[in-house]
């Protein structure tokens, strides 16, 4: 009678696990300094609100300096005791200085170079502001240097967030190459997990990168007995409108393109190109539409060639009524453009994963929060981005 009461309960646990599911979370936490606002303010209370998940698995992106991935970690401890994450080394210009003064100061045919230009025409801007009158106004500089000075380019796009005299000295110093990756080369990524991590792995694609650093991290964490084979990435975003490509490929779809063949191909060689269920998390930068939750299209190649791979996008396919906003990138956030369009780039792709039922899908952290600016209590949002989940039954 008690081993079969003590059947019947162990039965009941098991059940009662399976039918809970596995929850998977991609977040882009928007810690990007000098690019979206309220960066440092915000991330005491990105940690809370993270710290509070009640997912399985988190991808996070764009924790970019060491330190703010320092203070995310020991914030998830309790609720996240497994992590993985690697630190990207420098990668430098082939020479110093990486520019000439004359690349950057004074006006050649009645176009000003690029500090001239933003001396003339930016300097009453600030932050994000800043940021978006020099891409805007200074555009000819930034061409000029593309065409004439590529390195020099790409180590101007590798000061973002740096002081304008350390910037001078970066740039135009003759004893010490700078770096060609913003944010000292850092890729922004981690993996934190309730459950444990076996295995881990990573792949560097900085030889087809520009201005940030990607990579992809691999992490096989076991859940139940089973194991799960996580990818997290980051993906070049579709910056043609508003910034000169500093790559050595044709463009920006292109690098995105290659990134997500490599991510693919580090996924086989992980897992074994038949076994496992495997799951692709992060910020893909790319979005299909969907007329119904006013979502556009935008790098569509980029999620057509997961797709193609075998993967289902069980993100894009939800259905619009059973959540709040169908972007995931949004003009309704705080920390975003009014006139940006809604798309949905955050993906959590699934291959060899078997479902009765198709997986909830959820948009989470689209709350809004207060942070203090020079005394005054700001409403914003906790990232440019909202957090994307799904749910496995």
């Amino acid at each position: 009678m008690k081993k079969s009461l003590y059947l019947c309960l162990h039965f009941l646990l098991i059940s009662s696990s399976m039918a809970a599911g596995l929850k998977l979370t991609t977040y882009n936490v928007g810690l990007a300094k000098g690019f979206v606002e309220y960066s440092q303010l915000r991330l005491p209370l990105l940690k809370k609100a993270i710290a509070e998940s009640d997912s399985d698995i988190l991808c996070l992106q764009e924790l970019w300096s060491k330190s703010d991935r320092k203070k995310m970690t020991r914030a998830l401890k309790k609720s996240f005791p497994y992590s993985y994450q690697v630190e990207s080394k420098m990668v430098k210009t082939t020479s110093a200085p990486a520019c000439k003064t004359g690349d950057l100061f004074g006006e050649v045919s009645g176009e000003k170079r690029l500090l001239t230009c933003m001396q003339d025409l930016c300097s009453d801007k600030k932050d994000s502001s800043k940021n978006d009158c020099i891409l805007q106004k200074c555009d000819p500089a930034f061409k000029y240097l593309a065409a004439s000075r590529p390195e020099c380019l790409k180590s101007v796009y590798a000061q973002v967030s740096l002081p304008l005299i350390q910037q001078l000295y970066n740039l135009l110093g003759p004893f010490q190459r700078p770096s060609i990756f913003s944010y000292r080369g850092g890729n922004g990524l981690a993996i934190y997990s309730k459950h444990p991590i076996t295995k881990t792995a990573s792949v560097d694609l900085k030889d087809i990168s520009s201005t940030v650093r990607r990579v992809g991290l691999y992490a096989q964490v076991k859940v139940d007995g089973v194991d799960r084979h996580i990818v997290c990435a980051h993906l070049q975003a579709n910056l043609a409108s508003t910034m000169t490509y500093a790559g050595d490929l044709a463009g920006f779809k292109q690098e995105s393109l290659a990134q997500a063949k490599e991510i693919l191909k580090f996924m086989d060689q992980s897992v074994g190109k038949k076994s496992g269920q495997r799951y692709l998390l992060g910020d893909f930068n790319c979005s299909f539409e969907n007329k119904t939750a006013k979502v556009k299209d935008d790098f569509v190649e980029i999620c057509n060639l997961i797709k193609a791979d075998g993967y289902d996008d069980f993100v894009s396919s939800y259905n619009p009524e059973t959540i709040k906003s169908g972007c995931s990138f949004c003009s309704r956030n705080t920390l975003t453009s009014r006139t940006h369009k809604n798309i949905l780039i955050d993906h959590i792709f699934t291959k060899g994963v078997a479902t009765k039922t198709p997986p909830l899908v959820t948009i989470d952290f689209d709350n809004e929060v207060t942070v203090k600016v020079k005394g005054k209590n700001i409403k914003t949002n906790l990232s440019d981005h909202f957090g994307v989940s799904l749910k496995t039954n």
